[in-house]
């Protein structure tokens, strides 16, 4: 997996892409049997922003100088993930359920994952917080 400095800069655009679509408006004639589609009417995209996924990023790797104790960088840049023994990718749902785990390589074990989940719980706010503020300053 390559992580781009610029993985911020895609999340937004594509947040906001889907946050903002908006579809011609399509309409079923069951007699027909046909679709229409209007050329002036159109509609958001029905996204149920309950469900939308926030991920996080983390990357580890053991330190001699912290007694052979994981170190959990956070977001790490293209340069840090050169450096790393094992990535860890968090997303949560905006409620903070989890949507998905996954780690890559053997650093740190289960206790550095549940680490990275609390860490991901805990800045989901200050995500959500500054995605409304960034949607706000766009319409």
């Amino acid at each position: 997996m390559v992580i781009v400095d610029d993985q911020k800069f895609f999340f937004f655009f594509f947040f906001f892409f889907f946050v903002q679509a908006r579809l011609p408006k399509a309409t079923y004639f069951p007699e027909t049997q046909r679709t229409t589609v209007s050329r002036s009417i159109s509609l958001p995209l029905a996204i149920e922003r309950t469900r939308i996924p926030y991920s996080f990023t983390f990357g580890m790797f053991i330190s001699s100088v912290q007694g052979a104790m994981p170190v959990v960088l956070t977001d790490p840049s293209a340069f840090e993930e050169l450096l790393l023994q094992s990535d860890v990718s968090i997303a949560l749902f905006s409620d903070g359920n989890i949507c998905s785990a996954s780690q890559v390589g053997g650093t740190g074990g289960q206790d550095a994952i549940l680490l990275c989940i609390d860490a991901a719980v805990a800045r989901l706010p200050v995500l959500q917080q500054v995605l409304q503020q960034t949607q706000a300053s766009l319409t």
